[in-house]
């Protein structure tokens, strides 16, 4: 593998007052301009210095090298992981110091150096904050352990494997050059890391012939994200979380709709068998339970019913099926036409409505009364007996 080239030192043809990109010198303060947030204290201007990016192919480029690469040496990388480890549960916060350059082509490139972590931050496993003298105390840590540097951008943790959430964009817009950048980290995944460029936190992958020849030097990657989870499908939503293998996804909703079913199943039982006490509770459904006075009859046939008795009984509803319906253990109804009727009885047992059974009441007709007619002159002296009613007396 190459060796590194000591991005600390001012590049070369460069003053060694330079390395402040504003123009600065090294003496100049931090806390210069104190802008709210997380803005680089020293703004990096736009005609950046040359350097000589072939020394860099032992790296790998987030990005393009034709538009815009992001390289982060071995150093920064430990600093990265062992920031995000030591504040794990909690998210981690800091900031990135390095150099930004441009090639012999005017491409720009940034090369980040190191990070340096705040401490005693407002920290959560899904949030952080810093107060206003905590970023500067960060600041003025940051440029006492690398003075020769300048801020390049910030770094913060996620607990899993994701993109930005819209609190972060809120942040990255806060580092305003298209040359800052922002490393997103993870706890549970300590070799996998997001970078973005600008203020409009376009993400960048890792270039292919600079992973090609980082696995040729036999050096594993710190890759983006694991080639079956894409960072910028991840990054689409714009939300956190874990990304979701395929396969887990299927048995996550396979076990849920088997929880389902059995939840389904459970339920429907209970409830059966609810029902099935409450039948065994109430009285069987026997015309031997009730019985009625008359079950034929001429009209006007009078009926008289009684109901079963049970302490779990508290109401009789009885249809005469003439139309009459009746509530109550003992009722009496009469039957004014004739016909066939059926006479049902449910009862209330337990709140619930049982069918106690029914009858057939028959009704017939009542036979018309006669009257006695002797004819004149009399026809062998008998008597003709015909219906009242249907006799005309003439005089």
């Amino acid at each position: 593998m190459k060796q590194q080239p000591d991005f600390h030192q001012p590049p070369k043809g460069v003053h060694p007052g330079f390395h402040q990109a504003s123009g600065t010198q090294p003496d100049a303060s931090p806390e210069a301009g104190d802008i709210p947030g997380f803005q680089p204290a020293r703004p990096i201007q736009r005609i950046l210095p040359w350097f000589d990016q072939s020394l860099l192919q032992g790296m790998l480029c987030y990005g393009d090298p034709e538009d815009f690469c992001v390289y982060i040496t071995q150093e920064a990388l430990a600093m990265l992981r062992q920031g995000t480890r030591q504040s794990a549960p909690r998210e981690a916060y800091g900031i990135l110091l390095g150099r930004a350059y441009q090639n012999a082509k005017g491409v720009p490139f940034t090369v980040v150096t190191g990070a340096v972590y705040a401490s005693l931050l407002d920290a959560g496993p899904g949030h952080v904050r810093l107060t206003a003298e905590q970023t500067r105390e960060l600041r003025r840590d940051a440029a006492a352990a690398y003075p020769a540097a300048d801020f390049v951008g910030w770094t913060h943790s996620h607990r899993f494997l994701g993109g930005y959430s819209d609190v972060d964009l809120e942040e990255q817009v806060n580092w305003s050059e298209e040359h800052n950048v922002g490393i997103l980290t993870f706890m549970d995944e300590g070799r996998r890391l997001v970078v973005y460029q600008g203020p409009l936190a376009r993400e960048l992958s890792v270039s292919l012939a600079s992973r090609q020849h980082s696995e040729a030097d036999g050096e594993e990657p710190a890759d983006v994200l694991l080639a079956k989870y894409p960072a910028r499908l991840l990054a689409v939503s714009r939300r956190r979380g874990k990304p979701r293998d395929p396969l887990v996804l299927f048995l996550t909703i396979w076990v849920a709709v088997i929880t389902l079913g059995v939840a389904l199943y459970f339920f429907l039982l209970d409830r059966d068998i609810t029902t099935l006490r409450a039948q065994l509770a109430a009285p069987a459904p026997s015309n031997l339970l009730w019985n009625c006075t008359s079950r034929q009859g001429v009209a006007p046939l009078q009926v008289i019913c009684d109901g079963p008795v049970g302490p779990s009984i508290t109401d009789w509803l009885w249809d005469f099926g003439d139309g009459t319906v009746m509530s109550g253990n003992s009722v009496t109804h009469s039957y004014q036409q004739p016909g066939t009727f059926t006479l049902t009885l449910k009862v209330i047992v337990s709140g619930s409505v049982v069918d106690a059974g029914s009858i057939t009441v028959q009704v017939a007709m009542a036979p018309k009364k006669l009257a006695r007619v002797r004819l004149n002159p009399p026809r062998d002296g008998a008597w003709l007996d015909v219906p009242e009613g249907s006799v005309r007396w003439t005089f």
